[in-house]
């Protein structure tokens, strides 16, 4: 998967996250958290958040995909209310940017091409990078899931036992 951030996603992210933090300091770091480089690229905060997005991009070292779901996850996890009707309009506006581009927004700041499971593949990349810390906190999200709905509780433990088989982990 190219871990590159389209432009009309930019395009569509950016004056949504702009507006929805509305100052320099809450976005500045709400993308150092989210893993964007550098220093605060200069300008209004739409037009900084489209820089620092399209730099990560240029940054080889950086999952650019990864950043972007970090980036939009608190916006696009929350829930439409009456104190913030609008939300569901920008939701919706940058789910179908990703669409267009066969992306989807997963729960918990997930971008992944459109149809495939987020949680097979970050897993995979877990055991890869031996981030056990990562695996701990997936099995524990599993055995959160028992009681309550123990089909997904199912689903995520076959992610696990899947992303083991897919990672080449010994």
């Amino acid at each position: 998967m190219n871990n590159k951030i389209p432009n009309s996603v930019i395009g569509a992210v950016a004056p949504v996250i702009a507006a929805a933090y509305y100052s320099h300091s809450k976005l500045n770091s709400l993308l150092r958290e989210s893993g964007a480089p550098g220093d605060p690229p200069e300008g209004n905060l739409e037009a900084k958040c489209s820089i620092w997005l399209k730099r990560c991009n240029d940054d080889s070292s950086i999952d650019a995909l990864q950043v972007l779901g970090q980036l939009i996850q608190r916006f696009m996890d929350q829930e439409v209310s009456d104190l913030w009707p609008h939300v569901g309009a920008d939701q919706e506006r940058i789910r179908a940017s990703l669409a267009t581009n066969q992306l989807s927004y997963q729960t918990n700041g997930f971008i992944t091409l459109a149809g495939s499971s987020p949680a097979a593949k970050t897993l995979a990349d877990y055991f890869k990078a031996r981030d056990f810390a990562s695996i701990e906190a997936e099995f524990g999200r599993a055995i959160s899931q028992i009681d309550r709905d123990p089909h997904a509780a199912i689903t995520a433990s076959s992610a696990i036992i899947e992303a083991l088989g897919t990672s080449n982990y010994t």
